[in-house]
This record gives structure tokens, C-alpha cells and sequence, in this order.
């Protein structure tokens, strides 16, 4: 009888450990978003396309103490890529200012609830949107919408179709940590993007 029970218990635990695991991957695979180091091993937001992985931003600046690397602000931020996908506000993304101080949001207007990214007080919200777009590897320039506020917005569609695809490196996609408030992030050009 105890040898029953035992066999009976481990084969729940198992299964129940199946169904979890099996749910966890197939979040992964679902999610739109993902974020994983590219083949220079800098963490990366990239965007899941029918055409493959589209790098959206990159992470390398070391601007921000513990616990904020790069990998955890990738982690954070694509959280909330794919939020405001799930949410169906992230056709747009627009700059702006929430709490004077400037972000980049989801959506044609800026909020405290649409906020993907604090910008450093001193960055100039709009710039920092454009060189996002001007410095995607092989891209030709999008259609940039400026609105009566001063804030820019593009559309995320045309930005991904005018972006190449880019293979992530060989490490494991990262599971997202849970949303928190980001800290100001620093921006720098370079050949490869735009890099946050």
C-alpha cells in the first residue's frame, strides 16, 4: 500500500512538473518578444517575426548600479514590450515626458501606465527616439510622425518591416523578471544600434 502511494505521488509531482514546464516553453514561444544576447553577447530585445528575430534595442551600458545590468534592464524592458503587445497599445511608439522626465512609450501618447523606458533628465526624448530608428543595422528610415505636442511617434509595424532580421547568439533565452520601475537609461551610437 505505501509503495502505491509513493509510485501515485511521485507520478503527480511529475506530471504537474510536465504541465508547468511544458507552459513556461510554450510562454516563451508565444511571447513576441524576447530578450537574448546577439552574437557581440550584448543583451538584446528582439521582436519575433514571420521573417525571424528582429533586434529592436540593445542593452551594453553599465551606467546603472546593481542590480540594473544590462541583462536585467533587457529582461525588465521586454517584459514590457510584450505587455503592452498583449495589451494591444504597442502599434505605436512615441516619446514624451511622464513626471518631467523623458521616456519613450507605448502607444501615440505618454503616461505613467505606458512608460517602456525612462530616458537620463538631460536626454532629449525625441532624439533619442529618432536615433533608435536611424541606427538600426541595414534599415532604411521610417516615416516619422511628429505630433502637436512635440513628441514623435512611429509606427511599430514599419519600423520592424524596414528592420533586418538578426540571428540572437547561442545563449538561452532569458525569462523576464517581473515589471518595476526602470531607472533613467543612457544611450550611445555605434555601428550596431542604438544601445541602451
Amino acid at each position: 500500500m505505501c509503495v502505491k502511494q509513493s509510485l501515485a505521488a511521485i507520478l503527480t509531482i511529475t506530471g504537474v512538473a510536465t504541465t508547468v514546464m511544458m507552459s513556461q516553453s510554450s510562454q516563451a514561444q508565444s511571447d513576441k518578444f524576447i530578450c537574448q544576447v546577439n552574437k557581440q553577447n550584448i543583451p538584446t530585445t528582439y521582436a519575433n517575426t514571420p521573417e525571424g528575430p528582429k533586434p529592436v534595442m540593445r542593452f551594453a551600458s553599465t551606467h546603472f548600479p546593481p542590480p540594473y545590468t544590462p541583462m536585467r534592464r533587457c529582461q525588465e524592458i521586454t517584459a514590457r514590450y510584450n505587455k503592452f503587445y498583449a495589451q494591444g497599445i504597442l502599434e505605436y511608439m512615441t516619446s514624451g515626458w511622464v513626471n518631467r522626465l523623458p521616456v519613450i512609450c507605448a502607444g501615440q501618447t505618454c503616461n505613467k501606465e505606458t512608460v517602456l523606458l525612462t530616458l537620463k533628465p538631460d536626454q532629449e526624448p525625441d532624439q533619442a527616439l529618432q536615433e533608435i530608428l536611424a541606427n538600426r543595422s541595414g534599415a532604411s528610415g521610417p516615416t516619422v510622425q511628429s505630433s502637436g505636442s512635440g513628441s514623435i511617434t512611429i509606427r511599430m509595424e514599419d519600423y520592424l518591416n524596414k528592420t533586418q532580421v538578426e540571428e540572437p547568439g547561442n545563449s538561452v533565452n532569458s525569462v523576464p523578471s517581473p515589471v518595476r520601475p526602470d531607472p533613467p537609461v543612457q544611450t550611445t551610437n555605434s555601428n550596431d544600434g542604438v544601445i541602451y
